[in-house]
This record gives C-alpha cells, structure tokens and sequence, in this order.
C-alpha cells in the first residue's frame, strides 16, 4: 500500500469523499419545479391563499435542493500527519492516530461486504458516512495508516 499520511512534514491527503446522491436531487428539483409552476399558476388564477402557501413552500424547496446541487460543501476524509479528519460542514472530527485502536467494516472480517466503515478509538467508535472509495478499499488503508488491525488489541 501507500506510505499515505506518515510523518508530520507530509501534506494532508485527502483518501476518501461524501458519495452524493446526485441523479435523486436532480429528479427531486425538477419534480419541485413543475409543482412550483401548477401550484404558482393556481395562485395567480384562484387568488387561493392555500395554493400560494403551497407555492412558497415549492419555491423555499426549488431553493434549497438547488443549493444542495451546487454546492461544493462535501465530508472529506483526511489524513494529515498523525491526525484523521472527518471534514464536514456540521460536527467535524478529528482523532489522533494513538488514540486509533481498531478499524474495521460492520461485517466482521468482510471488509468488501461492508456498507459502513467503523473507526475504534480509546474513547468510543466513530462510524463515517458512506465514502467513496468503499469499505473495501478504505478499511485496509486505515488500518496501515493507524498500524492496528480489525479487533482492538490491549489498551494501555
């Protein structure tokens, strides 16, 4: 493998990013679009205060999936020296590789039937978000990086 994230005069290297479900925001912003026009249209015609509710409702809808499109806000994964980052726009994390006991996938010893990957620390498990590359891939890169294996070993 890589001599990925060893030594602290090494750069940040980004392993791993968010997979976003880009067709499904698509296919929701347009399906919000053509409600966004009959209910407007309705609105305009009828002057019914309930079809403009529904309309302002589409409209803050339109906004905010097309905000989430364009968007380049995404959760990274990042190893930087001796510290893992979870870079994203809410609760970011960071651990330290010392404080790594175990990584692992939520099925034991299948790191490729994995869905999810699992990071074991002194103090509590962290799981993080569906990643690209998969669990079959990133698993074994993080256990080289934090130099444990798959079941936590001794604490001391």
């Amino acid at each position: 493998m890589s001599d990925v994230g060893h030594g602290p005069e090494r750069p940040a290297d980004v392993v791993a990013t968010e997979v976003r479900p880009v067709a499904f925001l698509r296919v929701q912003a347009a399906v919000q679009v053509l409600l966004l026009l009959m209910w407007g249209t309705q609105a305009l015609t009828e002057r019914d205060p309930f079809h403009l509710l529904l309309a302002g409702l589409s409209a803050v809808g339109v906004a905010l999936l097309g905000r989430s499109l364009v968007s380049g806000a995404r959760t990274r994964l990042v190893l930087s020296g001796d510290t893992l980052e979870l870079r994203r726009r809410l609760r970011p994390v960071a651990l330290a590789r010392a404080d790594v006991v175990a990584v692992r996938g939520d099925v034991r010893g299948r790191p490729t039937w994995s869905g999810q990957v699992l990071v074991e620390t002194r103090t509590g498990t962290l799981r993080l978000p569906a990643l690209e590359p998969g669990p079959g891939r990133l698993i074994p890169l993080l256990q080289e990086w934090a130099g444990v294996g798959e079941d936590p070993g001794p604490l001391t």
